[in-house]
């Protein structure tokens, strides 16, 4: 009788186990996975940057204003240098659709198209 105990408890603590490491499992996939609902992620980077920096160097009000001067004109750069290579990204992107519709038939040629819909419809609102 003692040997059956030990194996059911053996039992016991395995599906115990099993369980957790699968819930665990589960909720690190959900947990990475999950779509953030934040309608402005580089804002949201930029506060807490700022109070990173306020905190770490002890900056003045007036040194944050001078930050966030310093952070707006880079910004704008960035947007500059995106604007004008933004030509050449949908250039290739352009090619490499191309490329994979030559190599579809009929049918899967719709399927793609319907992506490709799908995905614009999804980039459109993910933009700010």
């Amino acid at each position: 009788m003692k040997r059956a105990n030990v194996a059911a408890a053996a039992y016991v603590l395995l599906t115990f186990g099993s369980g957790l490491a699968v819930g665990a499992l589960g909720h690190w996939l959900y947990d990475s996975k999950i779509v953030r609902a934040s309608t402005n992620r580089s804002e949201e980077y930029r506060k807490r940057y700022i109070q990173d920096m306020q905190s770490r160097l002890q900056l003045t009000p007036e040194q944050t204003n001078t930050l966030t001067g310093i952070l707006d004109s880079t910004r704008s750069l960035y947007r500059e240098l995106h604007d004008k290579h933004r030509p050449e990204y949908q250039a290739i992107q352009q090619l490499q659709v191309a490329q994979i519709r030559r190599m579809l038939d009929d049918t899967q040629k719709a399927a793609y198209e319907k992506y490709l819909r799908e995905r614009d419809a999804r980039r459109k609102d993910s933009r700010p």
